[in-house]
């Protein structure tokens, strides 16, 4: 009985997807074939792959990317060969079944193919298998896989070393360092002003004093000072109490330069121009709207990774990869960065809390670390409006500025592992 599903794919390009798809669908009982020893048309073993695609298969399965569809247009090629095999079949109705892996145009398909219906994995792979595993099932595709080491199967495929290896490997944080000023100012203003705008600069209060990184040459321009302390940033970041004269001490001045430093990247967030998104514990998400300017791919070079996008068009919805913050002064002074997926209609109104709960364990479900990494990388980027410079800067104070490195810190290890395309 013919009851194999044949993957055919672009070896190693599309080697991954490839595996992932075989896995899934031999866990869902499926018996698979796929190529794991990247066999070319010429080998010896060729004959046998004939055998199975013209005796054994009950679907072929082809990947279309790109990278497949320029093989397949390449004399003797193993995919070609694979697709002229398989378009002979005649008496299996439905025998090849195509899925589409990127943005590859349907009109470059291989002529086999292209007046195939393709499933379409490009926006979500989640989405793709579902789809395609009911398809195999309204098509009755039988199920006769005696696969039980699904976990097996994914090591050999990938070569998966499974050991730790003595080797020296870096790992990105989202921590990202802040660059400060070398000095801060202790304010205290005279008593019974009434001021009726709010300064240029941030600030925190503290008893009858408030704390910024203006001057008090700065600060003496918009409201009469009483008294003003210039005080060393690497002082005051690290002392449990700071006296300030005789009559008064400042507890915990550590905690008020957070506090400060999460005041100040909260107003500069808002001033080039992201929005806010409040979740349901009252955290605040920032993130870019939809334009025609916002939803182009940011470059990565700098990182040498491709690009990534920020904003996503989809049916029915936009989502908007938004980040939250908290500063931190230890091991040094940083912005802890969080990532989140935030959703809006068409129309640019948010998502209720439900659907967005929804969507978001749908859209990014199938996100893995690197990609997260890359575009929390890509909307630094963006947020920093420059491909060139490595921070963000803020102005705090005359030529004073405040910086945030773009580029995550970075923790090493002695000890290292092996990953799929290493």
């Amino acid at each position: 009985m013919k009851d194999i599903v044949f993957i055919s794919h672009a070896n190693p390009e599309d080697n991954y997807f490839a595996f992932w798809l075989s896995s899934k669908l031999k866990q869902a009982g499926y018996s698979v074939w796929v190529d794991i020893n990247n066999l070319v048309a010429g080998d010896s073993t060729w004959p046998e792959i004939e055998k199975i695609i013209r005796e054994q298969t009950i679907r072929f399965v082809a990947v279309i990317s790109n990278t497949y569809i320029n093989k397949a247009k390449t004399p003797g090629s193993g995919i070609r060969k694979e697709i002229s095999c398989a378009s002979v079949i005649q008496n299996i109705p439905n025998f090849m079944v195509p899925v589409r892996l990127d943005q590859s145009k349907f009109s470059d398909f291989n002529i086999d193919i292209l007046e195939l219906y393709a499933t379409d994995f490009n926006d979500n792979w989640k989405q793709g298998l579902t789809k395609l595993l009911s398809d195999l099932e309204v098509l009755k595709t039988p199920k006769s896989s005696n696969d039980s080491d699904i976990h097996q199967f994914w090591i050999n495929a990938l070569k998966i070393n499974q050991d730790p290896l003595q080797k020296t490997e870096q790992y990105r944080t989202n921590w990202f360092e802040i660059l400060l000023p070398k000095n801060i100012y202790i304010h205290q203003p005279t008593l019974l002003q009434n001021t009726t705008s709010e300064p240029s600069y941030k600030y925190v209060n503290y008893a009858d004093r408030f704390i910024a990184f203006a001057s008090e040459e700065i600060v003496s321009k918009s409201i009469s000072l009483q008294s003003s302390v210039k005080v060393p940033i690497t002082l005051f970041s690290c002392s449990n109490e700071y006296k300030i004269d005789n009559t008064i001490s400042i507890k915990r001045p550590n905690y008020l330069l957070v506090q400060l430093l999460n005041s100040i990247l909260r107003s500069e967030l808002l001033g080039r121009g992201l929005s806010v998104y409040k979740q349901a514990n009252k955290k605040e998400v920032f993130h870019f709207d939809f334009s025609e300017e916002h939803i182009k791919p940011v470059s990565l070079k700098k990182f040498n990774k491709a690009r990534r996008t920020i904003i996503g068009q989809m049916k029915n919805f936009v989502w908007h990869f938004g980040i939250s913050y908290s500063a931190a002064l230890f091991p040094k002074p940083m912005f802890k960065i969080s990532y989140h997926i935030i959703f809006k209609d068409d129309k640019g109104n948010y998502l209720s809390k439900e659907d967005q709960h929804l969507l978001r364990r749908n859209i990014g479900s199938d996100w893995y670390n690197r990609k997260w990494l890359e575009t929390l990388l890509a909307m630094m980027v963006k947020v920093s409006n420059s491909t060139t410079d490595d921070f963000i800067e803020i102005p705090v104070h005359q030529s004073e500025t405040l910086r945030i490195m773009i580029s995550p810190i970075v923790m090493h290890s002695d000890v290292g592992y092996s990953e799929p395309n290493e």
